[in-house]
């Protein structure tokens, strides 16, 4: 830090977490005295996408990248993401280097 004065706006805090694609709902929302309360449930199982996002001190971020387990990466994957969302597939569903992915 002392060597190359780096500022607020060229440290990057950079975290991944899992997201899966079929989510559970939290609240069921019924009539009062209902006796047969039920919620709908998707059978799929879904699968489990890796989420990175980046951010830095004064509030500037990289816009998130998803990354998908499987061999090939296709467009529609990431249709109504977040917007400037970057969609890469790995087939070993690690990220290894982001430098592969950021041009």
């Amino acid at each position: 830090m002392d060597k190359h004065k780096f500022g607020a706006e060229n440290i990057y805090n950079m975290d991944e977490t899992g997201v899966t694609t079929v989510q559970k709902p939290t609240r069921v929302i019924a009539p009062k005295g209902a006796k047969n309360v039920s919620s709908v449930v998707s059978a799929e199982r879904g699968t489990l996408i890796t989420l990175a996002c980046a951010v830095n001190a004064i509030g500037n971020y990289v816009p998130p990248m998803l990354k998908f387990h499987r061999k090939n990466f296709r467009d529609h994957f990431i249709t109504n993401g977040p917007n400037g969302c970057i969609g890469v597939a790995n087939g070993s569903g690690w990220i290894k280097s982001l430098s592969l992915y950021i041009t």
